[in-house]
């Protein structure tokens, strides 16, 4: 069964609320650049990662020298962080993590498994009949031992 778009398991929204965090956090921490802006020259050089609420000290006291959040790293980095997260939940439903199998569909596997090492070659239309047959015996507790013919 397929989980819908937007319902998220138990998992998933333990992954939603660290990709929040992570990026509350990187924005908190942003990437800051210093400015140089001459005439005809200008140049960036990277400041570091510093609190969001205190800037970095500047370069020189001169108005041509700044300081500027680099919102291109920031934004680069929220971009590789939603696409971790979101791949995350995506092969997160598509069972990649060692998900249990629930019991029937193992049943099944294995009856088919079983049958195929006994050549048989299993068609679609054989399968939900061996599902509810796989069903019925389960329910009445496994198959019933064959009573032994005894002569005597």
């Amino acid at each position: 069964m397929k989980t819908p778009l937007f319902k998220l398991d138990r998992e998933e929204k333990i992954i939603l609320i660290m990709f929040i965090l992570t990026a509350i956090i990187l924005g908190l921490f942003p990437p800051w650049i210093y400015i140089f802006d001459g005439e005809g020259i200008s140049s960036e050089k990277p400041a570091g990662y510093i609190f969001l609420f205190i800037s970095p000290p500047a370069e020189s006291r001169n108005p041509r020298y700044g300081i500027s959040i680099d919102y291109g790293r920031l934004f680069l980095q929220w971009a590789i962080l939603f696409g971790i997260c979101a791949s995350i939940i995506y092969f997160n439903r598509l069972n990649l993590f060692n998900k249990p199998i629930p019991k029937s569909e193992l049943r099944t596997k294995v009856a088919i498994k079983y049958l195929s090492s006994l050549g048989y070659k299993i068609q679609r239309k054989e399968l939900v009949e061996a599902q509810k047959w796989i069903d019925e015996v389960s329910k009445r507790g496994g198959p019933k031992p064959q009573k032994a013919n005894k002569t005597k």
